[in-house]
């Protein structure tokens, strides 16, 4: 199941989400899933004890 999210971005940051998706060959949508995506899981890890 998905759900849509509208987000808000500053035009500079929709720039740069657009021609690195594009250098992805990847769609807008597509590029900012699997960042989001790849951020959820780094961020979910265990942190690794000192």
């Amino acid at each position: 199941m998905t759900e849509t999210v509208r987000v808000g971005l500053p035009l500079d940051t929709k720039d740069a989400l657009t021609k690195a998706a594009r250098r992805a060959g990847k769609s807008i949508s597509g590029f900012a899933r699997e960042a989001v995506e790849e951020a959820i899981a780094r961020d979910t890890r265990p942190k690794a004890r000192p």
